[in-house]
């Protein structure tokens, strides 16, 4: 407590002021999009709120959620293109050892009523085969595999 007002111990700058999660959101929305604001990421916008002497509890979760809520960070942001979850190399030692099949359809009716196409495709040449069908049966498939 220094003159009635509550402040954290800060080891690189000045005491950090606590304040209550109505200010932070100002404190927040002024530092990413306020006149100096530069439409920074989470870790930044902390640093400067720090920086400007302020603290709170959830001091990286609100401003992240500030950020989140900012439509032009969101038009802005990087696209992400890497996967989720690492990918696993399917392969095969010789040719058509492994196939993939696949069922596509159905789409407008074509020349002879087919309206489906069954698609097989060899893992090791990458192959592909095939074949429009009219309707699908298991007995169809069977005879194209």
């Amino acid at each position: 407590m220094i003159e009635g007002g509550l402040y954290r111990k800060s080891y690189l700058g000045p005491s950090l002021k606590c304040i209550d999660s109505r200010e932070a959101e100002s404190v927040v929305r002024e530092i990413h999009e306020g006149i100096c604001g530069m439409h920074m990421e989470a870790k930044m916008v902390v640093a400067r709120a720090m920086r400007a002497g302020y603290y709170w509890p959830e001091l990286f979760l609100s401003a992240v959620k500030e950020i989140q809520r900012c439509d032009h960070c969101q038009l802005q942001a990087p696209v992400v293109r890497k996967s989720k979850s690492n990918l696993i190399p399917v392969s095969s030692s010789w040719p058509f050892q492994k196939w993939g099949i696949d069922i596509v359809g159905p789409f407008p009716e074509g020349a002879g009523k087919v309206r489906f196409l069954v698609v097989a495709i060899d893992y090791f040449t990458k192959w592909v085969e095939a074949k429009p069908l009219r309707t699908i049966t298991g007995e169809q498939i069977k005879r194209f595999v």
